[in-house]
């Protein structure tokens, strides 16, 4: 808690700050909390992980600046949404009705906006993230404050794309916003529901093409934030492809945690299987110069699995899904089945190209995937159309065809 006494120049010039200062002038991080970062500069491509990206481009001029020369708010963790990935500290929807935990008390008081008015003028970019930080009542109040004192910080913003209105069309026509970055996880409304819980497809589609309308009138950069998961594997080539039409900056964010969700901890063959199909699908990608200016997110991606496999050292484990209660995330916890029917999937022929595949790995996870691929087509798609994708399914499993 920020007390009434204390003064933000205190902190930034406090003993806990020089201590960080002097460690990172040794390169010395903390393996535990910077983990995130630490797992993507180990792929041996430092310019792609997150700190690079994100901070490199703001360097302090002196050991000691007499001022921050950026400053990340990250104020309230209130949120609309509950997305399988997230928790209740970063989430206040999850944290009441997942957890059941206690709200967050703000502790920012009057002289914490106070030392904001006299700082932000100093300060050459800020950035805001959530919870939604467009729901954050202390965030509008630091738009205000970059407003009332005609600071010319350059903005950026990480929003989940659901909140925009008429008050924050306002903030970001007329304030410094040079990169808005926007999160979105699939290209089909089944799969971004299930991963972002609560998200309204049409509203979000909506609000994006607002964006991108904004980016006609003003300098700004949107970017899309993909989070690579279990539970949209299968969708991120599409997500370049989008991307790419609507000529979007692509970033993929890794996700090392939770388990029930990351990549890293699925069994060897799983994510031997993951990263041959991107390996596969980056072939169809085409050439053209907006899926270039994105190659460089999926190469990163290749990067991190490829890093993760070498790790193991040629071990084929074979994990069990955490024990976690699966229900309360709306997720099983395993690797998520294609769906026919969806891109890639749209048509027979594409999901045969899939099936062929995990035949290899049946029995195995191959036979858990295949039976949901089956269950999936005969529950919601013609059966004359896929007859030739069930009949392939059926034969691979040793069933009869329904």
């Amino acid at each position: 808690h920020i007390k009434d006494s204390v003064a933000i120049e205190d902190i930034w010039f406090g003993n806990g700050y020089e201590e960080l200062r002097q460690n990172m002038l040794k390169y010395w991080i903390d393996e535990d909390l910077c983990r995130h970062c630490s797992k993507q500069i180990r792929t041996g491509k430092p310019e792609n992980s997150f700190s690079v990206e994100q901070y490199d481009c703001h360097p302090a001029t002196t050991g000691t600046p007499g001022s921050p020369t950026l400053i990340t708010f990250r104020l309230s963790n209130k949120c609309n949404l509950a997305c399988i990935m997230c928790a209740g500290d970063l989430s206040s929807r999850i944290r009441r009705e997942r957890e059941h935990r206690k709200e967050f008390k703000s502790p920012y008081n009057k002289k914490f906006f106070e030392d904001m008015r006299m700082l932000l003028p100093k300060v050459r970019h800020v950035e805001f993230f959530g919870g939604e930080p467009f729901l954050s009542e202390e965030h509008l109040k630091i738009f205000e404050i970059i407003k009332e004192t005609n600071s010319i910080c350059s903005i950026y913003v990480n929003t989940n794309g659901t909140v925009l209105t008429g008050k924050i069309k306002d903030y970001l026509r007329s304030l410094n916003f040079t990169c808005i970055a926007i999160s979105m996880d699939a290209l089909s409304p089944e799969v971004l529901g299930k991963i972002r819980i609560g998200i309204d497809y049409d509203r979000f589609m909506q609000n994006l093409d607002w964006y991108l309308k904004l980016r006609e009138s003003k300098h700004v950069t949107i970017v899309l934030n993909v989070t690579e998961l279990r539970q949209n594997w299968f969708e991120l080539p599409e997500m370049f492809r989008f991307a790419a039409s609507k000529d979007i900056h692509l970033h993929i964010n890794t996700c090392i945690h939770p388990p029930h969700c990351t990549i890293y901890d699925l069994p060897t063959d799983q994510v031997i299987y993951v990263r041959d199909f991107l390996m596969e699908a980056k072939e169809g990608l085409g050439e053209d110069l907006a899926v270039r200016d994105n190659m460089r997110s999926y190469d990163h991606l290749l990067a991190m699995i490829e890093k993760e496999l070498d790790s193991r050292d040629g071990v084929t484990d074979s994990k069990d899904p955490p024990a976690l209660d699966m229900a309360m995330f709306g997720t099983s916890g395993q690797l998520a089945a294609p769906i026919g029917g969806v891109a890639p999937f749209e048509t027979p022929e594409k999901l045969l190209i899939e099936v062929s595949r995990l035949e290899k790995e049946v029995p195995g996870f191959g036979q858990r995937i295949l039976s949901e691929m089956r269950e999936h087509i005969y529950n919601t798609l013609p059966k004359v159309k896929w007859e030739k994708v069930l009949s392939r399914i059926d034969a691979a499993l040793n069933m009869p065809t329904l």
